[in-house]
């Protein structure tokens, strides 16, 4: 258990349950271990070293009795390297189901799934943890963000920004003839956008996509070019992750040979061209 640094954001939320305060193991494809509203999943084999986890735990508690203070018990009740493969290892969604228990909202409930856990959320629930993730990846950002320089060479600028968004860029700022675009429509544009690479039926609203292994058109060159020239012109009037970009910090993946390449080769582009080198980023992996 490590320390705790700070709470990123925090809600109180109603006390009533989907599942009442209850636990329960459910024989179906595989073995559900329901606490109240969360559930885990568990194969044949992961059941029968948890099984036999809690009953060596349960053995050493009863022999070690119950600790007074944090720092009274050091070491682990059980350790228990489970066999097998383990169901949804890699699996992040959230998933809207009708009917069931939940009175005060008609019986819908929003699951949340992380790997092998689920969780029942009413929608009063789930909307608060939306706020509440929300709020957290905005203080994490604030907080926590890695300072890097832009000009480090092991800081990978794609080569989409560097040989083509960079130069348009610099035509935009170098001809004054072409149209000044408004910082404001930043929004529309980035919808407009989506529109443009993928169909409405596969969008998630207002940010990201859904259905990553479906075809993604290229944007029309002029609408590509408009879209950059707004970026810049957004950054330019508000400052790097303010205005729309209010703490959303350009993100970056380590690759393997440890060097950090730059995701947003729009914003990317225009912080190169603003002069910008030292920002903060969040490092997603």
């Amino acid at each position: 258990m490590g320390k705790n640094i700070k709470i990123l954001a925090e809600r109180e939320v109603d006390q009533t349950l989907y599942y009442d305060h209850q636990c329960n193991l459910e024989l179906r494809e595989c073995i559900h271990d329901h606490v109240e509203d969360f559930r885990m999943v568990y194969t044949e084999d992961e059941f029968l070293d948890m099984s036999d986890h809690w009953i060596a735990a349960r053995k050493a508690y009863e022999d070690k009795g119950r600790p007074r203070c944090h720092d009274d018990l050091a070491d682990h009740l059980s350790t228990k390297v489970l066999k097998g493969d383990r169901l949804h290892h890699n699996r992040l969604a959230v998933e809207f189901t009708e009917g069931g228990a939940d009175k005060d909202g008609g019986g819908d409930t929003i699951h949340v799934h992380y790997r092998n856990n689920r969780i029942h959320l009413t929608k009063r629930d789930f909307y608060r943890m939306c706020l509440v993730f929300e709020e957290a990846r905005r203080a994490y950002n604030i907080d926590f963000a890695t300072k890097i320089k832009l000009s480090d060479p092991n800081v990978i600028i794609r080569d989409v920004a560097r040989n083509k968004l960079i130069p348009w860029l610099e035509e935009y700022i170098a001809d004054e003839s072409i149209p000044r675009e408004d910082p404001d429509r930043f929004w529309d544009m980035f919808l407009e956008q989506k529109d443009l690479i993928r169909p409405k039926e596969i969008q998630r609203p207002k940010g990201g996509f859904i259905g990553f292994d479906k075809t993604t058109r290229d944007l029309p060159e002029s609408f590509n070019r408009r879209y950059t020239h707004t970026v810049y012109e957004c950054m330019k009037k508000y400052g790097y992750a303010e205005g729309p970009f209010k703490y959303d910090y350009v993100r970056a993946h380590r690759a393997p040979n440890g060097k950090l390449e730059i995701a947003g080769s729009h914003r990317a582009a225009a912080l190169v061209v603003l002069g910008y080198d030292e920002v903060p980023v969040t490092i997603t992996n």
